[in-house]
């Protein structure tokens, strides 16, 4: 990853915000672990349609006669085991958070009324109704199944707490938490953020940074007021919880360099680490005609990352910028469009706040030519995103879980549309396949807001991505967010630092010059904890050492940081050394931009990526005057952000925080804190928050997952456990298994 680009990550967290605002007297009970709601406990599951085993980490293997039965069956155990996670993250998307937690969700609420996720999934629904009939009959029996499970069972812990029910499941609430989820990895607010810092600090920032261009990475193949900033960043802290940061590794080795013959595809998706996690696996069976097994949504009845007999898949987020924002002229509530004035059309929205009582707060949403307005403190914006309207990435995850070949499988990511993917493939023929999925919209620029009067940005079509950067059977292919491609037109700006990628193809041709590469090397390389970044920044820091004379207070350190980089930067628990090289890194970076990001009113301390860092300071040390001019002086930055690092041991300050959606106000729901090795740039990320006690990692490998082909083996850990119940002994049932590094197997 980045010194971050995202910070916080996917799953129900949006309401750890909520939770935090929450007055006590909110709560009905006071303490539902160790008070009187001890004593309730879920009832066995019933008899289903299809049959169920649960394995002894509460995975389910469901074998069904057919499809149908096995949608309901699904349904009903996802409702089971995870009723609250599925129902926050689908009035997330609706824009319903605050008929559940009150006034703590109505940011939320006003930002997805505003921008119609709810609209998008209600006509993406009534698309696969009369196009797609096999797939809507798939998603209305799995909401039969979370339906029968309200009907028939009290309320769980957290309803009992909020004093709240679920309401019935719609087939629109599966199809919304696509549409959250794509909304959150599709590029937020880069743009309205970018615009503000160059207000601030200069248009040419743009060149003297090089932020378009990038040339470190490494590739695959009108501004704002501060009022609308610090409402989108209330909004993008809370999807960011809700959705995740954007980044993720993958990669896919061809059979000519394993010891089966056969490919190894692994994939780590870094988002929320919360309790419970926000995968949720399953093995999925229609004797002869289907049985997939990998990672699917709490509350979407579909395998998002996994294998089936045949083939498997992983995915990775390109960020590809595919939300652009419009500004206009206005007279009063006209708008100026090409010379014209024009009326924009007037959606009326209706939020309820409950409490203890309800009451409704209607917003008046403008709609132009370029999509829905928001506004705040006298900004208007125009959003325009390629997922507004319909979209069937539902109907591309059904034929994807039952694909049997590379055609058959690309031709059902025709259908996916956002938020585009770096896909890895294998298959048991030995075929491995790397492409960037999705579409792309057509259109100059788009890393600033437009001016949308004088007709800017407008989009003329879009392209589909696999057909520029489709790889077939390379010898082995990997992706950690860097640039996808140089494709001769901006596809986007903040790729994730190349660190992660390039530990990552080191691993890979070390393995295969040593002999034929196993699956638990391959799981080795998942566990990795070594920071490539440090052989780029530790010789400057003793560059800089060098040119102040090399001052005694700084000696010790500067030794120690030069034998940690020879020993290989390993960012293990007990490493002292890892602490000093990973704070002297914050102290630069925090250095350089920390002033200048409060400046342009962005709360995002990682809003530039580390390669803008470490190119300019690189730029600096070579005399180049315009990097000085945004350093100062090069040498003195340097070794005083050693002399002011700290050195305890990594694993007291860097440590994993898993928290429950109501864990703030009731902590006996969050899983314990424990040590957190690795880092932001480690192949086993760890990206410490920055907090006043130390850096709390609430971002990591949301879910482990390697598929050997030789064997049909599906090889899964998960931070967490698949019962969301606090009570149920299944709560934490993989969290060790996952720390330490091992793996349970689904196939």
């Amino acid at each position: 990853m980045r010194l971050e680009t995202y910070r916080l990550a996917i799953l129900i967290a949006v309401t750890l915000t909520a939770a935090l605002l929450l007055p006590k007297t909110f709560l009905r009970v006071a303490d539902p672990i160790n008070g009187p709601m001890k004593a309730i406990h879920k009832p066995p599951l019933p008899e289903l349609p299809a049959q169920v085993d649960l394995d002894v980490y509460g995975v389910p293997h469901i074998t069904a006669s057919n499809e149908t039965e096995l949608a309901y069956t699904l349904g009903y155990i996802h409702a089971y085991m995870r009723m609250f996670q599925m129902d926050v993250m689908r009035r997330i998307a609706m824009g319903t958070l605050s008929e559940l937690v009150g006034r703590a969700g109505l940011d939320s609420d006003e930002f997805f009324r505003r921008i119609g996720l709810h609209l998008a999934a209600e006509e993406t629904w009534r698309a696969i109704k009369e196009r797609y009939p096999d797939v809507a009959a798939y998603l209305e029996a799995y909401a039969r199944g979370v339906n029968d499970y309200i009907a028939s069972n009290p309320p769980i812990l957290e309803y009992l707490v909020l004093g709240k029910r679920p309401e019935p499941w719609r087939p629109q609430d599966s199809i919304a938490i696509g549409k959250l989820m794509a909304w959150g990895l599709s590029g937020g607010f880069t743009d309205l953020q970018l615009a503000r810092f160059l207000a601030v600090h200069g248009a040419e920032a743009l060149q003297e940074l090089e932020l378009l261009e990038r040339p470190l990475n490494v590739p695959i193949v009108r501004a704002p007021s501060g009022k609308l900033l610090a409402w989108l960043g209330s909004v993008d802290e809370a999807v960011r919880r809700a959705v995740g940061p954007a980044m993720s590794n993958s990669w896919v080795i061809g059979g000519n360099l394993t010891a089966t013959g056969k490919p190894i595809l692994a994939n780590d998706p870094h988002l929320t680490l919360s309790a419970p996690p926000i995968w949720f696996l399953a093995r999925l069976t229609v004797p002869g005609k289907l049985d997939v097994y990998g990672a699917t949504l709490s509350g979407v009845p579909l395998v998002v990352i996994g294998r089936n007999a045949r083939i498997a898949w992983g995915f990775t987020n390109t960020g590809i910028d595919v939300v652009d924002f419009y500004y206009y002229e206005w007279d009063g509530d006209r708008y100026l469009y090409r010379g014209r004035w024009l009326e924009p059309s007037v959606r009326e929205e209706t939020i309820r706040v409950c409490t203890d009582t309800c009451e409704e707060v209607v917003l008046e949403v403008f709609e132009t030519v370029h999509g829905p307005v928001i506004e705040r403190g006298g900004d208007r914006y125009a959003v325009r995103w390629l997922g507004m309207g319909a979209t069937l990435e539902a109907v591309a995850f059904y034929y994807v879980n039952r694909a049997r070949s590379l055609e058959e499988f690309v031709d059902a990511m025709r259908h996916f549309v956002v938020p585009s993917q770096n896909v890895v493939y294998a298959d048991v023929e030995g075929r491995i396949a790397y492409f960037a999925s999705g579409y792309f919209p057509l259109r100059d620029g788009g890393y600033l807001p437009f001016n949308g009067s004088a007709g800017e940005g407008e989009w003329n079509g879009s392209a589909w991505l696999p057909k520029a950067t489709m790889l077939v059977d390379p010898p082995y292919v990997a992706t950690a967010n860097n640039k996808v491609a140089d494709l001769g037109r901006y596809l986007q700006w903040r790729w994730a630092d190349r660190y992660r990628y390039v530990r990552i193809v080191e691993m890979i041709e070390e393995a295969a010059k040593e002999g034929p590469i196993t699956l638990d090397r391959v799981m080795a390389m998942q566990n990795d904890v070594v920071d490539a970044s440090c052989r780029y920044f530790v010789p400057m820091f003793l560059e800089a050492y060098r040119r102040a004379g090399r001052p005694e207070d700084v000696g010790g350190r500067m030794d120690a940081l030069r034998r940690w980089m020879e020993g290989g930067c390993q960012f293990d628990g007990d490493s002292r050394e890892a602490t000093l090289y990973a704070t002297s890194l914050l102290n630069v970076h925090l250095s350089l931009w920390g002033a200048r990001f409060r400046k342009a009113n962005i709360t995002d301390w990682a809003f530039l990526p580390l390669e803008v860092t470490e190119r300019l300071i690189s730029r600096a040390l070579k005399g180049d005057q315009i990097a000085v001019k945004w350093t100062g002086d090069p040498v003195r930055l340097l070794v005083d952000a050693v002399r002011n690092a700290t050195d305890v041991r990594w694993g007291m300050l860097n440590r994993y925080q898993m928290q429950h959606p109501l864990g703030a106000v009731l902590p006996q729901l969050n899983y314990p804190t424990m040590p957190a090795p690795g880092n932001w740039f480690t192949v086993n990320v760890a990206p410490g928050q920055l907090t006043r006690v130390g850096l709390y990692v609430t971002v990591g490998p949301s879910v482990r997952i390697i598929a050997d082909m030789s064997d049909g083996g599906l090889y899964v850990s998960l931070p967490g456990g698949q019962d969301g119940d606090p009570l149920s002994g299944g709560y934490a049932s993989m969290l060790d298994l996952w720390a330490s590094g091992r793996y349970e197997a689904l196939g």
